[in-house]
């Protein structure tokens, strides 16, 4: 009961700080991001305009963030101290056990990794998306899009012409999601 009420309270306030071009956000699902990657490449065709782009799929992304680390990154965008207590004791007292062979080992805790389907999963992981599509868009003046552990790279003749003039890329801007 609390993680649900807390995730229907949280949705819209991770909404306020989440890139323009994050997915798995309320009201903007993984089509939102791939619908948008795809009006480029089309845009880019049908102009005869260049473009460039990479994609990542990031193996085992949900295993390799470390929690405390991504909560006290929400805790920087306004995480209540309530939740920030209640997220850091949980995954302090979390523990995991190996199986292997029908045969379980002894539980350990282990200092990373956020359990997927978690009603908070998904704030602790989109806040480094978001801090990553910053960086990329402010240090090599291209479109980043992130979906959880999808994340993509464009460069397009939106993206080329800033950069160029030395503007900040599009993305880097609170434009709308779709740009």
């Amino acid at each position: 009961l609390w993680s649900g009420t807390r995730c229907r309270q949280s949705s819209q306030w991770v909404r306020e700080w989440a890139h323009p071009r994050s997915a798995g956000v309320a009201g903007r699902g993984a089509d939102a991001i791939w619908g948008a990657l795809a009006l480029r490449v089309e845009l880019a065709k049908g102009e005869a305009r260049p473009l460039a782009g990479l994609s990542a799929d990031l193996w085992k992304f949900f295993d390799l963030v470390t929690p405390e680390l991504a909560v006290d990154l929400l805790v920087l965008l306004g995480l209540d101290n309530g939740v920030e207590r209640a997220l850091k004791d949980f995954y302090r007292q979390l523990r995991r056990i190996l199986t292997l062979n029908g045969v379980s080992g002894h539980g350990w805790r282990s200092s990373q990794s956020v359990l997927q389907g978690c009603a908070w999963s998904n704030p602790l992981t989109v806040v480094l998306g978001v801090l990553w599509s910053l960086h990329v868009e402010q240090q090599a003046r291209v479109a980043a899009y992130t979906y959880a552990d999808d994340w993509y790279v464009v460069a397009d003749r939106f993206t080329l012409a800033g950069a160029r003039r030395g503007e900040a890329t599009e993305g880097a801007s609170a434009g709308p999601a779709t740009t």
